[in-house]
């Protein structure tokens, strides 16, 4: 398996994000919402059954391997997630003339990591700072 961990996974989806990232337009959501119904129910139900259960189960390997905190509403939190990479692409609240939306949703990404990793998962994650020599959300 490629990831030690479930912080691991997290930053390998970080990567994937990025490259992903690269090159689509802000507007994309609104777009498909309004012109494309049918690919924006896609999405919807894709959101539901797979990205918000992924998410849902890092979480809760996190927890068993005591990197993320115990307390944490699991799935509240997993919604939330979503609901900030969605909110990276709305260009009323993140214009891209002023914000890169890869640098917004890198920066959900890690501010929703720290807040729910626990004092050994903060280990882990400066662990890999260090061996990357950079913040391993950011760009290099």
């Amino acid at each position: 398996d490629c990831c030690e961990n479930a912080i691991d996974i997290i930053v390998t989806m970080s990567k994937h994000l990025k490259n992903t990232l690269r090159g689509i337009n802000p507007s994309l959501f609104f777009d498909l919402q309004r012109y494309h119904p049918n690919t924006w129910d896609l999405w919807q139900n894709h959101k539901k059954t797979f990205i918000i259960e992924t998410i849902k189960k890092n979480m809760e390997q996190g927890i068993a391997e005591g990197l993320y905190r115990n307390d944490v509403n699991v799935e509240i939190l997993a919604i939330l997630r979503v609901k900030e990479i969605e909110l990276a692409f709305d260009i009323d609240v993140f214009p891209p003339q002023k914000f890169d939306l890869l640098s917004v949703q890198i920066t959900f990404l890690e501010h929703f990591i720290r807040g729910i990793v626990t004092a050994k998962g903060y280990a882990v994650l400066e662990d890999l700072f260090a061996k990357s020599q950079h913040n391993i959300f950011q760009n290099p």
